[in-house]
């Protein structure tokens, strides 16, 4: 994409609610575990 440091990115997070979103923050922060995000860019026009 042309543009370079010109081109404004605006990131959107769409997470729907459920109801075993609390069990999993007592991983957070934990070393153990491994977390891992995929981020999928789309562009257009304005």
């Amino acid at each position: 994409m042309a543009g370079g440091r010109d081109v404004e990115y605006t990131l959107e997070w769409h997470w729907q609610e459920g109801p075993n979103d609390n069990e999993f923050t007592v991983y957070a922060g934990n070393p153990d575990y491994s977390y891992s995000m995929t981020i999928k860019v789309t562009a257009q026009a304005r």
